[in-house]
């Protein structure tokens, strides 16, 4: 069954400088991700940080909004409340 699951999230206790990341799902191809993370030296000489990430300064009580199919994470040590809207 084909489905989507969009998400988002309520920043409840950033911690200072951190940010939300999202990556772009049409700036690189999801095919080539397996092969770059079974190698940790590849991944760090290969991936298309510039490319692929979105990054965004996350504060107090802002909401971002995720589409289904998005990578995404908060900055460390932030809390965040996940919403999602699973069919």
């Amino acid at each position: 069954m084909q489905y989507t699951q969009d998400e988002s999230y309520y920043v409840l206790d950033p911690s200072p400088g951190q940010s939300f990341i999202s990556a772009s799902r049409t700036a690189w191809n999801v095919r080539s991700w397996p092969e770059i993370w079974r190698t940790p030296k590849l991944a760090a000489n290969h991936f298309p940080q510039k490319n692929t990430l979105n990054q965004f300064p996350a504060k107090k009580h802002e909401h971002f909004m995720i589409p289904a199919g998005t990578v995404h994470c908060s900055g460390a040590e932030s809390m965040v409340l996940e919403i999602s809207a699973t069919p």
